[in-house]
């Protein structure tokens, strides 16, 4: 049997049918399905991204320096890792970043 897995999810993930954003639904299905597979002593390491909050590209299109516009997504990515955090340990998932 598996001990542990790496699960990647898209920063869409989160978002619901308006494609961007965090939807509470999506969030509330994502933390239950980690703890699903926790509760069967399986170890998770998960991995976000931000792209329903904000994409380098989309701000290199406005004429931003690229390593800047990425960083700024990198953020994206950020809000996601501790929203989620906190949807998990209201599941009373031990979740550590």
């Amino acid at each position: 049997m598996l001990k542990r897995i790496l699960l990647k999810i898209s920063g869409e993930g989160f978002c619901g049918a308006d494609g961007y954003g965090i939807d509470k639904t999506e969030l509330e299905y994502i933390a239950e399905s980690i703890k699903y597979v926790v509760d069967t002593g399986v170890q998770i390491a998960v991995v976000v991204g931000g792209g329903n909050i904000m994409r380098g590209k989309q701000l290199c299109a406005l004429g931003i320096d690229r390593a800047k516009a990425d960083s700024v997504g990198m953020i994206g990515t950020l809000i996601n890792a501790l929203i989620l955090q906190d949807e998990l340990e209201r599941k009373n998932i031990n979740a550590k970043f």
